[in-house]
């Protein structure tokens, strides 16, 4: 089949100008080096995949053992952390501080409890009216971020 194509092609080669004839074969040559040029551009982009890959596994590999390095390295920490300072110690410092809170809003209430009672007293007295304290610190409960209750 591909010679009786071929035979009528050249057939109608024949019946064309000789300048038509060089502007096929110009044509042709055009044709052929873009299908050249499409194949190398499909090999490279086959080449810059390939590479891309290569690229993608290497990080990952180094990702993958940094990450598992830093992952024995915590684990190392923690180990050394627990063996200077095991979780009894940790609950008797939380048990230890807790209490310590606790002293500081008593000893704070009491404070506060004795303050009114000098505040009151000096009203009553008609001494010097009481002035709110310049520092910002009136209050010491009202704003404050810690609280006071039991």
């Amino acid at each position: 089949m591909k010679f009786q194509s071929d035979e009528m092609f050249l057939r109608h080669l024949d019946g064309l100008s000789p300048a038509s004839c060089r502007f096929v074969v110009h044509y042709k040559e055009a044709v052929r080096e873009r299908q050249r040029m499409r194949l190398f551009t499909t090999y490279w982009e086959l080449e810059e995949t390939n590479r891309l890959h290569t690229l993608l596994s290497s990080l990952y590999a180094e990702e993958d053992s940094e990450f598992r390095r830093s992952e024995q390295e915590t684990e190392g920490l923690l180990k050394a952390l627990l063996t200077k300072l095991p979780p009894s110690r940790a609950a008797m410092d939380v048990d230890f501080l807790t209490a310590v809170r606790q002293r500081n809003k008593t000893s704070l209430r009491e404070t506060d409890a004795r303050l009114d009672l000098l505040k009151d007293r000096v009203t009553q007295a008609g001494m010097h009216p009481f002035r709110p304290s310049t520092d910002g610190l009136n209050n010491t409960c009202g704003s404050s971020p810690i609280a006071t209750d039991a």
